[in-house]
């Protein structure tokens, strides 16, 4: 990859989403929650801003954010801050049945 070229950062394991019980899953009316993230040189996120929620949701699907650690974008050989969007699709219980 040239130098040049900035590299998109990457979740290191994936943001703790275990809270999403089969609970929510059957009372939510699920659909889509985008959130933008600045992903710091350290790989940290912060300045998180939903984009698109789900009421109920937003709280907790950006605690886990800010919690995660990301493999920071590089540039020039060097790793820099970003913003990143992120899309999560959160399903019904129906919809994970394959019932839609």
């Amino acid at each position: 990859m040239p130098s040049s070229e900035t590299t998109p950062p990457r979740v290191e394991g994936r943001p703790d989403l275990s809270w999403m019980t089969a609970d929510i899953y059957e009372n939510h009316p699920g659909g889509m929650f985008v959130l933008k993230c600045l992903i710091t040189e350290n790989g940290l996120a912060s300045e998180c801003i939903v984009l698109k929620s789900l009421p109920g949701l937003e709280q907790k699907i950006v605690e886990a954010f800010r919690s995660s650690r990301f493999k920071p974008s590089v540039f020039q050989n060097k790793p820099v801050a970003v913003y990143w969007q992120f899309s999560i699709c959160v399903a019904t219980a129906a919809q994970k049945r394959g019932l839609r």
